[in-house]
């Protein structure tokens, strides 16, 4: 009898087993059916740009994780579609973190393709946080990945952005370079987007070097592609071409392009075409005499310049940091808690197993699974860490670089509060001195020589504060030519008369009418007009200046020597320091200064291939030599 009973219980319990192997099977069906119809809804969305709806979709990609399981493989690719669409909506953080975790991912199964997708998200990324250098390094990846799998539409894609970062980086050659090869990969490939977006690129490379014609021809190739409906680069291949025509003096065709260029902007809500199109209506309202229109198109261009600038100021990592951490924590937590459901499992199966044999196996492959699992985590943990640990040191230099801003900040506000402020205040006492009071010929003059050289002091501080503003926010821009050096320092030194002439200084200036040199002449007069009004500054009433020139190979020296007050060797340090700080001088007549201009003067002589050279003694006077070079 208890053999029989033996055997019905084991037939039980193995059609039990077959059942719900059955069971398991078809309920496995339905799960990959549901995840393939919500795969192909998301894929419709990103496809048709609609961002925000693949975001919204998130709350029902994650309970389909929950229910269905992530370690499935039922999720190709879905992860790296929500990163794309944080990357489009301007949300890098979100996107940083889905990225990086599904690079590990893609590695660890040796998937080229997801490697080269994912690198080629970090990159864009790594672009829009100014990170050029890691920028460039993730795009040459993502293109050597794309090159071994022959997908040459994706690799017209990084050579285009590699162009974007020599661009940023002002490397014209390299940035021309990439744009023309992407558009050979993409015109082969029949990519149209990337050759629409390379030939709008090669017209932006081209306006910024003046050669207009070459601009406007590479813009009106995306304008005359029938087959390109892109409104984002329709927008930027208008408002280029239309500050082309300005610059060449077509204001008709610059403000119908122009005009075009507005309109698709505003509705795609693009602030740098807004930004450039409004200029340019601006520019052609001004020339055709409708002061009203280029009012209201300038103060659109300032509205969205100033929103430009705040938003590239508030770049910053330290809070992708952060998040980054957090849900690395939070990931490890989860992987650890699946780890523990199915050690709960495997328990079961175990004593299930001291009634079928064939459970053994079972529990050996759940076994092994968990190890692999552990591994997996274990390997994610060390990346983790390595990436956080590269993170902090990029926190730690943005740091240091935001207090040097913050502190030039600082001393610069303090500046307008009282030099630009005092001034102002005099001079409008001075004004309301001479409404109020008859005054003779000669008062007049003195009261109206105290008021010009109030003004003229003033416009200066206000040029220099204007130099340096521009100089950190998009550096020096130069365009050299062969000048006359002699005629402008006559320029200069017929502007400061008056100042000469208060002070009754003797100014000797030795004119040599064939001296050129090869320099930018908007900087060189800066230059100029620094030094000499620093002299005449510094030199006491009845001192000597003498301008004379020299030559001394392929190079000529301007020199400026003064019978001033002269400097101490801390203080010469102090100028020639190669940095951003500034700090108060006083001239004879008490003259207010904080050391602005000298670091203009050595911004433009090094974008210049120059250098200044100082010779000085405390109370016996300073030579300035400019050095320049004579020819191209």
């Amino acid at each position: 009898m208890k053999p029989f009973v033996y055997v019905t219980l084991i037939l039980i319990l193995c059609t039990s087993f077959l059942t719900s192997n059955a069971f398991q099977r078809d309920e496995t069906e339905i799960k990959k059916d549901s995840v393939i119809r919500f795969s192909e809804k998301l894929k419709s969305l990103y496809q048709s740009s609609d961002f925000a709806g693949v975001l919204s979709l998130q709350e029902e990609f994650g309970y389909i994780k929950r229910h269905f399981g992530a370690g499935k493989g039922y999720f190709p690719d879905l992860e790296m579609i929500i990163a794309k669409s944080l990357y489009n909506l301007g949300d890098y953080e979100k996107s940083l973190t889905l990225v990086l975790r599904e690079l590990t991912k893609y590695e660890d199964q040796k998937d080229l393709k997801g490697i080269a997708d994912a690198r080629n998200i970090l990159g864009l990324i790594y672009l829009e946080q100014h990170q050029y250098e890691a920028a460039l390094q993730e795009f040459s990846k993502s293109a050597n990945q794309h090159k071994k799998l022959r997908n040459f539409r994706r690799l017209s894609a990084n050579l285009l952005n590699m162009g974007l970062v020599h661009k940023r980086l002002h490397h014209p050659d390299s940035a021309q370079y990439y744009y023309l090869l992407s558009k050979q990969y993409a015109s082969n490939s029949a990519y149209s987007s990337v050759v629409a977006m390379a030939n709008n690129r090669l017209g932006e490379l081209y306006a910024s070097q003046m050669k207009l014609k070459e601009a406007v021809r590479s813009y009106n190739s995306v304008l005359n592609d029938t087959t390109f409906t892109d409104d984002w680069e329709l927008s930027f291949a208008h408002s280029g071409i239309a500050s082309c025509y300005a610059h060449l003096g077509h204001y008709e065709k610059a403000r119908k392009h122009a005009l075009t260029g507005y309109e698709l902007a505003n509705k795609l809500k693009t602030k740098w075409d807004i930004k450039r199109a409004a200029e340019v209506l601006s520019e052609v309202s001004v020339e055709s005499g409708d002061f009203k229109d280029a009012f209201f198109y300038q103060s659109v261009a300032i509205k969205y310049r100033d929103s430009i600038l705040s938003e590239s100021k508030r770049i910053s990592l330290d809070s992708m940091q952060m998040s980054f951490q957090r849900l690395a924590n939070e990931k490890l937590k989860i992987e650890n808690d699946s780890v523990l459901s199915k050690l709960r499992i495997g328990q079961l199966m175990l004593i299930l197993a001291c009634c079928i044999i064939g459970f053994v196996a079972a529990i050996w492959l759940t076994a092994r699974k968990h190890n692999r699992t552990t591994m997996a985590l274990n390997r994610e943990l060390r990346i983790n860490s390595q990436l956080m640990t590269q993170r902090n040191k990029l926190i730690e230099k943005q740091n240091d670089e935001l207090k040097e801003v913050v502190t030039t900040k600082d001393f610069l506000i303090a500046v307008l509060t009282h030099d630009l402020r005092t001034p102002m205040t005099s001079i409008l006492s001075v004004i309301k001195y001479i409404e109020e009071t008859d005054l003779n010929i000669k008062e007049m003059k003195e009261w109206l020589g105290m008021l010009h050289n109030q003004t003229l002091s003033t416009s200066k501080l206000m040029d220099n504060l204007l130099l340096w503003s521009e100089i950190q926010r998009s550096g020096v821009k130069v365009k050299r030519e062969c000048i006359q050096t002699s005629n402008m320092v006559s320029s200069i030194i017929t502007m400061l008369q008056k100042s000469i002439h208060d002070k009754n200084l003797n100014f000797v200036h030795v004119p040599e009418p064939d001296v050129t040199a090869f320099v930018d002449p908007y900087h060189l007069q800066i230059i100029l007009s620094n030094i000499i009004s620093n002299a005449i500054k510094f030199t006491p009433k009845g001192g000597d200046i003498l301008v004379n020139y020299e030559h001394r190979e392929d190079k000529l020296l301007i020199n400026i020597r003064d019978t001033g007050m002269g400097m101490n060797a801390e203080k010469l340090k102090q100028i020639q320091a190669n940095n951003t700080s500034l700090y108060f001088t006083h001239g004879t007549d008490q003259e207010r200064g904080f050391g602005m201009g000298m670091k203009l003067i050595y911004h433009f002589l090094k974008a210049n291939g120059g250098e200044l050279l100082i010779e000085s003694k405390e109370g016996v006077g300073s030579l300035f030599s400019i050095v320049l070079t004579i020819s191209e």
